[in-house]
């Protein structure tokens, strides 16, 4: 029961560790969009003026 539970732990921890470079990969790629949105209207911006 004992080996059980720390295999689980373990799997738990083993299967945070893969989904974490999803989640960055993903908020990188977010913030990029963001950036490249901000800097498009900060251009637009300045061509008005």
């Amino acid at each position: 029961m004992f080996s059980k539970k720390v295999e689980h732990c373990l799997f738990v921890e083993e299967e945070t560790y893969n989904w974490a470079p999803d989640y960055s990969a993903t908020s990188k790629r977010i913030l990029l969009i963001m950036g490249l949105f901000m800097l498009g209207a900060v251009v637009a911006l300045t061509q008005m003026r």
